[in-house]
């Protein structure tokens, strides 16, 4: 995908790893995909999406809730990501 850096496109696999349907739906839109807008909240980062109006798409809005990450500088630090999406 345009415009991830190491981390986001990271969470952004494991977010969409996975045998649902829908998951398989996102993975092909990455494809078609480019950053287009990213903010910094201090604790955590979100990424708005712009997708080619030609792709599959997903109904319904949805979250992404099951990546967890220990941080290597620190074992005692965990780390989420979730998913929000929605069709506009």
């Amino acid at each position: 995908m345009e415009g991830l850096n190491r981390l986001e496109q990271a969470a952004l696999d494991k977010l969409l790893s996975g045998d649902h349907p829908a998951l398989a739906v996102l993975r092909q839109q990455t494809t078609m995909a480019r950053v287009s807008a990213r903010k910094q909240t201090g604790v955590g980062f979100f990424c708005d999406f712009e997708i080619d109006l030609s792709a599959a798409t997903v109904r319904g809005d949805f979250t992404i809730g099951d990546v967890y990450r220990e941080m290597e500088a620190s074992p005692m630090v965990r780390a989420s990501c979730s998913s929000f999406a929605k069709v506009a």
